[in-house]
């Protein structure tokens, strides 16, 4: 196998798919599961186990995202027990709301909302929310109204949103739909990943708090761009479905195959060819 990032499928004596996961390093991942010294539920697997495929990736997080397709699709055996039943989440942009907001969810509907992601590492993602919040002082509530129709006073007035100013009070008429959605368009761009200037001056100030010795500040701003870097990161989500494995595992094994007979040190990207007969 390669030392390469991917999923491997792990099939039974006849041919069904038992257990399917990710690797950053295919050959390290699978070898693994040969050692003398593994749980139980390696050996249950392994004692299963007659054939494995492989489908590459093109990094970890694209391998992750299509292990968790292919285990929702195919339902193998040994993953349905021990499954946690989640799929990686999206950020919502509520833009038809009077008053949008921003949160996490597992559903895409059809609702002229804006979506991001998904997200294989959410926790770096919460703590960047947490900051744009910060940032662009949208609600974190989800307290459903409309400009002509605000919420009794008497369940809002106590938001501590509002009084420690992390929020602009819509809920209590402090401001209009129309300026509140300029600082919401402010937030959309930056999902979209309008963010270059912005990592630029981050990592500016960053250096700049290392020479006043003001380490607390640069390590939060460190981590801004920690999370930034991971929501900049580009990863390809293929579609595969039961009918196309086959398919996606002849085209794997006819790209290693290659790559071995070529001297490469990674499966090629691109192919090219010449017609050179009349040259």
């Amino acid at each position: 196998m390669p030392s390469s990032p991917g999923v491997y499928l792990m099939k039974d004596y006849a041919g069904k798919i038992i257990y399917i996961g990710k690797a950053k390093n295919l050959k390290k991942r699978v070898a693994s599961y040969f050692r003398s010294d593994v749980e139980p539920k390696v050996v249950a697997i392994t004692s299963s186990l007659r054939h494995i495929d492989y489908l590459l990736a093109s990094s970890e997080s694209e391998a992750l995202i299509i292990e968790r397709q292919l285990i929702n699709q195919l339902q193998p055996y040994f993953n349905s027990m021990w499954r946690d039943d989640k799929s990686y989440p999206y950020l919502k942009l509520t833009l038809k709301e009077d008053f949008p907001r921003l949160f996490f969810t597992r559903k895409l509907i059809k609702d002229r909302s804006e979506y991001f992601g998904p997200y294989p590492h959410v926790f770096q993602i919460k703590k960047l929310i947490k900051w744009l919040q910060r940032m662009f002082k949208f609600r974190p509530c989800a307290i459903n109204f409309a400009e002509q129709n605000l919420p009794k006073i008497e369940k809002v007035k106590s938001c501590l949103y509002y009084h420690t100013n992390r929020c602009p009070a819509p809920c209590l008429g402090k401001i209009s739909s129309k300026e509140y959605k300029k600082q919401i368009r402010g937030l959309a761009l930056f999902l979209r990943g309008k963010y270059r200037q912005l990592e630029k001056n981050w990592e500016k100030e960053m250096a700049e708090a290392s020479r006043q010795m003001d380490y607390e500040k640069a390590a939060e701003l460190r981590d801004r761009l920690t999370a930034i870097q991971s929501m900049d990161e580009k990863v390809t989500v293929r579609e595969i479905g039961p009918q196309d494995l086959p398919r996606s595992l002849d085209y794997t094994a006819k790209l290693e195959e290659l790559k071995n007979a070529l001297g490469l040190s990674r499966w090629p990207i691109a192919i090219e060819g010449f017609d050179i007969s009349n040259i």
